[in-house]
């Protein structure tokens, strides 16, 4: 428990520093990623962030850990956090297809691995459970998404 908290604060110093603030959205580099929050050995979380600034006070926090992905000592850490800029946004299913669907179940270690380290795309998180949902099936409803910085390391 305690190295897995140790492991979340470094992985959220190193979200920090990257170059996420300011970013336009567009179609061509956005690409949704389809979640399963409830897959073995991951935790989720969603809360109102302890960091959050005045503009975004009551915005949310959500994350997906996963401990022991495809090996007992690798981890995949998705986090969604306002606070560095991080975006929510709700998307039809028309607006979906026209982006890039990467779904988390079909993607191995390596893969996202590749995917943590490009910056030139904008990640969004859609819950898996939301899509398959019979509401997806009403005209233009819309699902939420969450913008999100992907991180995959190991424990020692």
């Amino acid at each position: 428990m305690k190295s897995t908290k140790i492991i979340i604060v470094v992985v959220f110093f190193i979200i920090c520093q990257g170059n996420l603030f300011g970013k336009t959205i567009s179609v061509n580099d956005t690409i949704i990623v389809f979640v399963d929050r409830y897959l073995k050995d991951t935790e989720f979380t969603k809360k109102i962030s302890e960091y959050n600034s005045l503009e975004n006070k009551a915005e949310f926090e959500v994350r997906v850990f996963r401990n022991k992905y495809m090996h007992p000592s690798f981890y995949l850490y998705i986090a969604h956090i306002p606070i560095i800029g991080h975006k929510k946004k709700s998307f039809t299913l028309n607006e979906i297809k026209k982006c890039e669907i990467l779904w988390d179940k079909k993607l191995e270690y390596q893969d996202w691995f590749e995917i943590s380290n490009q910056d030139q795309k904008i990640y969004f998180m859609i819950f898996e459970d939301q899509i398959l949902n019979m509401n997806r099936f009403i005209l233009n409803y819309e699902f939420n998404a969450f913008q999100v910085k992907i991180t995959t390391g190991a424990v020692e």
